[in-house]
């Protein structure tokens, strides 16, 4: 019964997590545009005049500049790189390379046998 309850819990509070995860993208954004905010504030202190349409053409220009890092990190291989080390500590991962190399295994001595 415990168990049950437990295994239940445990899938929702994954399942949630995974939304908090997605979430936090968004989050991160908002947080940029607040840093970039107080950043222009502090440059009004030493004589620097920036309007509240500037502010958001360099918040812009950081969410795009955010993208454009983003992308060069797909497509120069340090997303593809990360998700691998990541699949590889993943033990659901590890089990299912064992099954499938045991099946490549017995399939290779399959065919050397003539089967």
């Amino acid at each position: 019964m415990f168990q049950k309850i437990f295994i239940t819990i445990r899938g929702l509070w994954t399942e949630y997590k995974l939304y908090l995860n997605r979430a936090n993208s968004y989050i991160i954004i908002a947080n940029t545009g607040m840093l970039v905010f107080l950043m222009i504030s502090r440059l009004n202190d030493y004589g620097f005049e920036i309007s509240k349409t500037g502010m958001i053409g360099i918040f812009l220009l950081g969410v795009v500049l955010i993208g454009i890092i983003g992308w060069l990190d797909t497509n120069l291989g340090f997303f593809r790189e990360e998700a691998k080390r990541t699949a590889n500590r993943n033990p659901y991962w590890g089990e299912m390379r064992t099954s499938i190399n045991e099946a490549n295994r017995k399939l290779d001595e399959m065919m050397k046998n003539g089967n």
